[in-house]
């Protein structure tokens, strides 16, 4: 009976929780993204033309698109000036906001079904940490890792949106789930599943590509832990599976098609852009990389010679690895970023530990130090005692070890723009309150169910508390939300999701007149006709006064380089959802 009650609590959050993420998906605007993402996707599926986006791989935005594949006339058009610039955003723009799938569908039904089946990845990651945590701790632990999961106020405003984040939190979970039971009972069924989830992981995120590095560090870890049924045959077995399956799964999402390299209009653009650093003698204006790369294609060289043949190469799946080169470059060349009051494009390695601690519930840091604490301990005894074969379990390396390094990796990069970047790490999280739980019903069996509908509750009400704002949800510990802005900002805060709110705020008040100044790539003159520009600094100093009602968003107000910071002391009138600010001047 208590089992029953057990699973049906546990059905019973799942599926609340997902009436959350379906209102959400309708509730929230086009996050600056996403727009992006789905018009790239319906463009694989309608012209088999990867060359929107390539900065992402391609399996996710393909998933996205699918119903728009299956919705008769949400075509895109592709006979336009637009369509032929190749410029993503303002494709994007078109499909969303003024193009014939809008007029027939309407630009928030289209998004809408889009968010659909990112849901059922949400959905899928969500399932996958209840069962596994049923069958590893038990029903109550499993109870509340679902609640921790299914309730964060991270997932709940990431979990609908049509972007890679959560699908690659779960890929890279499920890779490291998967591979632990592999370790443990190594079959070929299971190798199958393992290499599928590998290459998934590989196909929605480029991050991704640090597994090809842990998961052969890990076998041969195992092997030297000597797990039972694992043989040095298994573990080549599966480090050839992974090659084999991912090149076919990547090729297969691509199209089977073969692409050659000097066809491609960027690669021509570099070529010019070359050409005309040379002629002009610019050379040294630009980074160093930049300047060796340029001596090093020098066609009177024999590296030159060689990168005009390799240019003629046909490359299988070549929208892939061009995406993975440009994502290497935007990475070396870095994001405009916000952290602590500074700006910066170069990034903080401190960044994202910064915004793990100010965007993660308490209760779930307090669950993760207290494992971190409690294991330290263990360590330290073990050291100690000399207990060498002891000293590090096997399960760090499943369950600590990948978020750890992910997290390490992480803080390399120069872009800083979201906590959601590290959402491989953050999946980790929950299993800390199931670890907990189970060692609280091995001491104190009788508090164990008590302990586990406390984690739920107080998850739940932390989560209804932040609904539905849960983008810009940030921890009591430094104020909440209101002071969220003086720590990071980016997707974290302002990634256009209030647009739609503000729209039926003005539609009510009927101001006058409206000034507007927002963050995002929304079309804002397809939505707010209505709008004046908002004073900059230099002509407040020079004594125009500010009139009507102004309306900015938090990635405006904060940005250091912007002109704006003669509205950061004023207190604002109304806010809207968790991005925007109204100030009232009438």
């Amino acid at each position: 009976m208590k089992i029953s009650f057990i699973r049906a609590g546990i059905v019973l959050v799942i599926a609340s929780a997902f009436t959350w993420q379906s209102i959400g998906a309708w509730q929230d605007s086009q996050t600056t993204d996403e727009a992006v993402h789905l018009s790239a996707g319906r463009s694989y599926w309608q012209t088999g033309d990867y060359r929107l986006n390539p900065e992402h791989p391609a399996l996710f935005k393909l998933w996205a698109a699918l119903p728009l594949v299956l919705t008769p006339e949400a075509k895109l058009q592709t006979d336009t000036p637009i369509w032929r610039s190749g410029n993503q955003w303002t494709i994007g723009a078109e499909y969303l906001y003024t193009g014939p799938a809008q007029a027939r569908y309407g630009g928030r039904l289209l998004l809408w079904l889009g968010r659909f089946p990112m849901i059922a990845i949400w959905l899928g990651l969500v399932v996958t940490l209840a069962v596994w945590s049923w069958r590893r701790w038990g029903p109550w632990p499993a109870l509340a890792v679902t609640a921790v999961i299914a309730y964060d106020p991270n997932f709940l405003g990431h979990g609908h949106l049509v972007t890679n984040d959560v699908a690659t939190s779960f890929a890279y979970l499920g890779t490291w789930l998967v591979l632990w039971r592999f370790i443990n009972r190594p079959s070929w069924s299971t190798l199958g599943w393992f290499s599928l989830v590998f290459a998934a992981a590989q196909l929605t995120k480029y991050s991704a590509v640090i597994l090809w590095l842990l998961v052969p560090f890990v076998l041969a870890l195992a092997r030297w832990y000597r797990r039972p049924g694992l043989t040095w045959r298994w573990c080549w077995r599966a480090l050839l599976a992974l090659v084999v399956v991912t090149s076919v799964a990547t090729w297969t999402v691509y199209g089977w098609r073969v692409n050659r390299i000097d066809r491609d209009p960027r690669i021509t653009q570099l070529w010019q852009e070359r050409q005309d650093l040379v002629s002009r003698d610019a050379v040294d204006t630009v980074p160093p990389l930049i300047q060796k790369f340029i001596a090093w294609s020098d066609p009177a060289t024999a590296t030159g010679r060689m990168f005009e043949r390799v240019q003629r190469f046909s490359i299988p799946g070549y929208w892939y690895w061009r995406g993975f080169f440009s994502t290497t470059s935007h990475n070396y060349y870095g994001h405009a970023a916000y952290l602590l009051g500074q700006a910066s494009t170069a990034g903080w390695w401190y960044y994202f530990p910064v915004a793990l601690f100010v965007k993660t519930p308490i209760l779930l840091l307090v669950s993760v130090l207290s494992l971190v604490i409690i294991n330290a301990k263990r360590f330290y005894r073990r050291l100690r005692q000399r207990a060498w074969s002891r000293l590090v379990p096997f399960d760090f390396w499943m369950l600590g070890f990948p978020p750890l390094i992910f997290l390490g990796w992480s803080m390399t990069s120069h872009i800083n723009i979201g906590v959601r970047h590290v959402f491989p790490v953050y999946v980790f999280f929950p299993l800390a309150v199931g670890s907990l739980l189970a060692a609280i019903g091995r001491r104190w069996p009788r508090v164990r169910s008590a302990v586990a509908v406390t984690v739920a509750v107080l998850t739940v009400s932390v989560a209804t508390l932040a609904w539905p704002h849960t983008i810009g949800y940030y921890n009591g510990l430094i104020g909440g939300t209101a002071q969220g802005h003086r720590y990071v900002l980016d997707s974290n805060l302002d990634w256009n999701q209030d647009i739609w709110r503000l729209r039926r705020f003005l539609d009510t008040q009927r101001f006058p007149e409206v000034h507007l100044a927002l963050f995002g790539s929304i079309p804002t003159e397809t939505i707010f006709p209505e709008r004046l520009n908002v004073l900059g600094d230099q002509e407040v100093a020079a004594g125009v006064r500010p009139t009507g009602v102004v309306v900015i968003s938090a990635g405006q107000l904060y940005n250091l380089d912007g002109p704006f910071s003669w509205l950061r002391p004023l207190t604002p009138r109304w806010r809207i959802g968790s991005s925007i600010n109204v100030y009232d001047f009438r």
